[in-house]
């Protein structure tokens, strides 16, 4: 051929490689320079972009979406979850939290 490409096959190759979490490490020994400043300062590192994120905020997620915890069976990993339970846009440090198990989903918060 004549080195024919398209740009869909660029993005879609792009979108593959993209890292959607980020797991808790159980030591130190293994993190770059980057994730470990970003534990220093109590925050999460993103491989996406390479940069801090405080859990609980918007971060590098979508509209709707923030930065949580999820459990596995390998251990704890940052990811973008949708937010069941909003915050009060009068009030952004007053959040309603998710609480498993209970018949009020929602809590109220300091976020």
């Amino acid at each position: 051929g004549d080195g024919v490409w398209s740009i869909t096959g660029l993005i879609h190759t792009d979108l593959i490689k993209k890292k959607t979490s980020w797991r808790i490490p159980d030591n130190e020994t293994d993190l770059d320079l980057d994730e470990l400043t970003c534990l220093a300062k109590g925050q999460v590192f993103w491989p996406d972009d390479r940069q801090c994120y405080d859990l609980l905020s918007p971060g590098p997620c979508s509209s709707g979406e923030w930065l949580a915890l999820e459990e596995d069976t390998s251990g704890d990993k940052a990811v973008c979850k949708l937010r069941t339970c909003p915050c009060d846009p009068a009030y952004p440090e007053l959040c309603e939290v998710e609480v498993r198990d209970q018949d009020c989903k929602c809590k109220v918060a300091l976020a």
